[in-house]
Protein backbone atom coordinates (compact mmCIF):
# COMPACT_ATOMS: atom_id res chain seq x y z
CA UNK A 1 0.00 0.00 0.00
CA UNK A 2 2.85 2.39 0.85
CA UNK A 3 4.48 1.71 -2.53
CA UNK A 4 1.25 2.35 -4.41
CA UNK A 5 0.59 5.55 -2.46
CA UNK A 6 4.11 6.91 -3.00
CA UNK A 7 4.22 6.16 -6.71
CA UNK A 8 0.79 7.74 -7.18
CA UNK A 9 2.25 11.01 -5.87
CA UNK A 10 5.07 11.21 -8.42
CA UNK A 11 4.52 13.21 -11.61
CA UNK A 12 6.78 11.64 -14.21
CA UNK A 13 6.53 14.19 -17.03
CA UNK A 14 6.19 17.96 -17.30
CA UNK A 15 2.84 17.43 -19.01
CA UNK A 16 1.56 15.34 -16.10
CA UNK A 17 2.84 17.92 -13.60
CA UNK A 18 1.09 20.72 -15.49
CA UNK A 19 -2.13 18.75 -15.89
CA UNK A 20 -2.52 17.62 -12.28
CA UNK A 21 -1.02 20.66 -10.50
CA UNK A 22 -0.30 18.41 -7.51
CA UNK A 23 2.00 15.63 -6.46
CA UNK A 24 5.78 15.49 -6.61
CA UNK A 25 7.42 16.63 -9.84
CA UNK A 26 10.17 14.09 -10.57
CA UNK A 27 12.56 16.86 -11.64
CA UNK A 28 12.24 18.47 -8.19
CA UNK A 29 14.00 15.43 -6.72
CA UNK A 30 17.22 16.44 -8.53
CA UNK A 31 18.01 12.82 -9.36
CA UNK A 32 20.84 11.68 -11.58
CA UNK A 33 19.82 9.85 -14.74
CA UNK A 34 20.64 6.49 -13.14
CA UNK A 35 18.69 7.33 -9.97
CA UNK A 36 15.68 8.37 -12.06
CA UNK A 37 15.91 5.10 -13.99
CA UNK A 38 15.98 3.11 -10.73
CA UNK A 39 12.94 5.00 -9.44
CA UNK A 40 11.06 4.35 -12.69
CA UNK A 41 11.87 0.67 -12.38
CA UNK A 42 10.74 0.66 -8.76
CA UNK A 43 7.46 2.28 -9.77
CA UNK A 44 6.43 -0.99 -11.37
CA UNK A 45 4.27 -2.84 -8.84
CA UNK A 46 6.05 -6.17 -9.42
CA UNK A 47 9.61 -4.94 -8.79
CA UNK A 48 9.60 -4.33 -5.00
CA UNK A 49 8.19 -7.83 -4.43
CA UNK A 50 10.81 -9.34 -6.71
CA UNK A 51 13.60 -7.50 -4.89
CA UNK A 52 12.18 -8.73 -1.59
CA UNK A 53 12.02 -12.32 -2.85
CA UNK A 54 15.59 -12.16 -4.12
CA UNK A 55 16.73 -10.44 -0.89
CA UNK A 56 18.37 -7.72 -2.88
CA UNK A 57 17.94 -4.03 -3.51
CA UNK A 58 21.55 -3.11 -2.80
CA UNK A 59 21.42 -0.25 -5.33
CA UNK A 60 18.75 1.39 -3.18
CA UNK A 61 20.87 0.93 -0.09
CA UNK A 62 23.83 2.48 -1.91
CA UNK A 63 21.78 5.53 -2.96
CA UNK A 64 20.67 6.11 0.63
CA UNK A 65 24.16 5.49 2.03
CA UNK A 66 25.74 7.90 -0.47
CA UNK A 67 23.16 10.58 0.36
CA UNK A 68 23.82 10.25 4.08
CA UNK A 69 27.60 10.18 3.61
CA UNK A 70 27.47 13.32 1.46
CA UNK A 71 25.31 15.22 3.97
CA UNK A 72 26.80 17.98 6.06
CA UNK A 73 24.64 16.93 9.01
CA UNK A 74 21.96 14.46 10.03
CA UNK A 75 19.34 15.48 12.56
CA UNK A 76 16.29 14.19 14.34
CA UNK A 77 13.40 16.27 15.57
CA UNK A 78 11.48 14.75 18.44
CA UNK A 79 9.20 15.87 21.26
CA UNK A 80 8.61 14.69 24.79
CA UNK A 81 5.18 13.12 25.11
CA UNK A 82 2.75 11.86 22.52
CA UNK A 83 -0.40 13.93 22.84
CA UNK A 84 -1.84 15.68 19.79
CA UNK A 85 -0.56 19.00 21.23
CA UNK A 86 2.94 17.53 21.50
CA UNK A 87 2.80 16.39 17.88
CA UNK A 88 1.53 19.81 16.80
CA UNK A 89 4.41 21.49 18.66
CA UNK A 90 6.81 19.10 16.96
CA UNK A 91 5.35 19.93 13.56
CA UNK A 92 5.80 23.61 14.30
CA UNK A 93 9.43 22.95 15.24
CA UNK A 94 9.99 21.06 11.98
CA UNK A 95 8.52 23.99 10.03
CA UNK A 96 10.65 26.51 11.91
CA UNK A 97 13.92 24.60 11.52
CA UNK A 98 13.23 23.80 7.85
CA UNK A 99 12.50 27.45 7.03
CA UNK A 100 15.54 28.65 8.97
CA UNK A 101 17.78 26.13 7.19
CA UNK A 102 16.48 27.36 3.82
CA UNK A 103 16.99 30.98 4.86
CA UNK A 104 20.61 30.17 5.74
CA UNK A 105 21.26 28.43 2.41
CA UNK A 106 20.93 24.83 3.53
CA UNK A 107 18.93 22.16 1.72
CA UNK A 108 16.68 20.14 4.02
CA UNK A 109 16.09 16.52 2.98
CA UNK A 110 13.45 14.64 5.01
CA UNK A 111 14.23 10.98 5.56
CA UNK A 112 10.85 9.90 6.85
CA UNK A 113 10.63 6.14 6.26
CA UNK A 114 12.92 4.82 9.00
CA UNK A 115 11.05 6.10 12.03
CA UNK A 116 7.66 4.48 11.28
CA UNK A 117 9.37 1.29 10.10
CA UNK A 118 11.31 1.07 13.36
CA UNK A 119 8.08 1.72 15.28
CA UNK A 120 6.41 -1.11 13.37
CA UNK A 121 8.98 -3.57 14.72
CA UNK A 122 7.31 -3.31 18.14
CA UNK A 123 3.82 -4.06 16.86
CA UNK A 124 1.91 -6.89 15.18
CA UNK A 125 2.38 -5.13 11.82
CA UNK A 126 6.01 -6.31 11.92
CA UNK A 127 4.68 -9.56 10.46
CA UNK A 128 4.64 -7.93 7.03
CA UNK A 129 8.45 -8.33 6.99
CA UNK A 130 10.26 -11.54 6.13
CA UNK A 131 12.33 -12.96 9.04
CA UNK A 132 15.62 -11.98 7.35
CA UNK A 133 14.33 -8.41 6.88
CA UNK A 134 13.23 -8.22 10.52
CA UNK A 135 16.74 -9.21 11.60
CA UNK A 136 18.30 -6.58 9.37
CA UNK A 137 15.86 -3.86 10.45
CA UNK A 138 16.37 -4.72 14.12
CA UNK A 139 20.13 -4.31 13.65
CA UNK A 140 19.62 -0.97 11.91
CA UNK A 141 17.29 0.18 14.69
CA UNK A 142 19.93 -0.71 17.28
CA UNK A 143 22.54 1.38 15.41
CA UNK A 144 20.03 4.23 15.04
CA UNK A 145 19.24 4.15 18.76
CA UNK A 146 22.95 4.30 19.49
CA UNK A 147 23.20 7.53 17.46
CA UNK A 148 19.90 9.02 18.66
CA UNK A 149 19.39 7.61 22.15
CA UNK A 150 15.67 7.74 22.88
CA UNK A 151 14.19 8.80 26.19
CA UNK A 152 11.18 6.85 27.51
CA UNK A 153 8.68 9.60 26.62
CA UNK A 154 10.29 10.73 23.37
CA UNK A 155 8.24 10.76 20.18
CA UNK A 156 10.49 10.83 17.13
CA UNK A 157 8.97 12.91 14.36
CA UNK A 158 11.44 13.48 11.54
CA UNK A 159 14.89 12.38 10.57
CA UNK A 160 16.55 14.73 8.09
CA UNK A 161 19.83 15.54 6.43
CA UNK A 162 21.30 18.93 5.59
CA UNK A 163 23.56 19.88 2.71
CA UNK A 164 24.55 23.14 1.03
CA UNK A 165 21.63 24.26 -1.11
CA UNK A 166 21.91 24.75 -4.83
CA UNK A 167 19.35 26.44 -7.02
CA UNK A 168 16.62 23.87 -7.73
CA UNK A 169 15.89 23.06 -11.34
CA UNK A 170 12.17 22.64 -10.56
CA UNK A 171 9.69 23.50 -7.86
Amino acid sequence: DLHTELMAEIRWTPAETQKTQDGLDITSLELTASQAAVLKLLARPDVPGLLRTLRTGNALTAIARNAVNAASAIGLISVEGGTPIDVLRGGQAIEHVWLKASELGWAWHPMTALIPIFDMLNSPTALIFEPWALDRLSGLRERFNHLFTPSPRQLRLMLFRLSPASTPSAR
